[in-house]
């Protein structure tokens, strides 16, 4: 139920993109509405099927939330998270311009987050947001 919550906001989020950047309208969002604080912003521009990656450390006991997105239309962009040995964790690829996952961590992990453009032809920047609380 909170995932499809935060999917219906994130979604109303992209709609309307007139005078603030989509950046802008999330980061205010967690931190308004979801208490998260803003750790890493992290962007690429990348082709279709293309994908750019970005390793993290995440610390113990904390809750994250990584939401990747691209202002262009009509980017299917798909977030993957993998443990450091190359097991994927989480997936969100869903169609659309962007996507979410969230998680909590036990103990320090360093993991690998992967963005891909997954249907846009040309030149996508495509931006990954992490957030904790």
């Amino acid at each position: 139920m909170k995932k499809i919550l935060i999917t219906i906001i994130f979604v109303s989020l992209f709609v309307p993109m007139k005078s603030q950047s989509v950046y802008s309208k999330v980061v205010r969002y967690m931190r308004n509405n979801g208490g998260y604080s803003l750790s890493t912003a992290k962007y690429g521009y990348i082709n279709k099927g293309e994908k750019f990656y970005n390793y993290k450390t995440f610390s113990a006991g904390l809750e994250y939330a990584i939401v990747a997105y691209s202002e262009n239309q009509n980017v299917d962009v798909d977030l993957y998270l993998y443990d450091y040995d190359g097991y994927l964790k989480l997936k969100d690829t869903g169609s659309g311009e962007w996507a979410l996952l969230n998680f909590s961590t036990w103990e320090q992990m360093r993991m690998k987050i992967v963005v891909k453009n997954y249907s846009y032809y040309g030149n996508a920047k495509c931006e990954v947001l992490i957030f904790y609380r």
